[in-house]
């Protein structure tokens, strides 16, 4: 029990220096005016193991930037069946398309280890993007960035012409999808 208190005072410590422009957040970048602008706007917590960010289906309230810890998203058919569709790490921006689209979240986030994120409500979300050019800049290529995959991956789906052709295009864009995955991305930031 000692360990564990140890580890999450430790996170809480952390927590105070994550402001949504941690190393890998995709605002770390920013103007420093701007910067804190951003700051201003942004809640900091930690999250204990087991907290769920946001669940499938419900209004967005904001987007969570991970700071430190990870956390898995996944969609619910109506029967209950689960699938996890990713895990996020520190510098993953969780629920901006839902914000920005002003749409139910489509996955349910929740934290896999005990760690923090920085939220940004909805209507500062968009008013920062309204009020400033580069940040609306920003998130609009994190939007791009998690499109093109999904519109690669129909693309395979959709074009092959059999079953087995499809399915040795699913695999491997699987594998590609999990080497991707794995490999960080050039700004180290993934939109998810």
């Amino acid at each position: 029990m000692w360990l564990y208190r140890l580890i999450f005072m430790e996170i809480q410590n952390a927590a105070r220096n994550c402001r949504g422009d941690a190393p890998g957040s995709p605002f770390c970048n920013l103007s420093d005016p701007l910067l804190d602008r951003v700051r201003s706007v942004t809640c900091h917590a930690v999250y204990p193991r087991s907290t769920r960010l946001f669940t499938e289906g419900q209004q967005p309230r904001g987007i969570f930037v991970l700071c430190m810890g990870q956390a898995k998203l996944s969609a619910f058919s109506r029967g209950g069946k689960a699938i996890i569709t990713r895990f996020a790490q520190a510098g993953d921006v969780l629920g901006l398309s839902a914000v920005v689209s002003k749409r139910p979240y489509g996955a349910t986030a929740e934290m896999m280890v005990d760690g923090q994120a920085d939220f940004i409500p909805q209507p500062s979300l968009l008013q920062l993007m309204t009020d400033h050019t580069e940040f609306a800049v920003v998130v609009a290529e994190l939007l791009s960035a998690s499109y093109f995959p999904l519109h690669d991956a129909l693309r395979c789906l959709g074009l092959a012409t059999h079953p087995a052709e499809r399915l040795a295009k699913l695999r491997k864009a699987g594998l590609e999808k999990i080497e991707a995955y794995l490999t960080p991305h050039p700004s180290g930031v993934r939109v998810l």
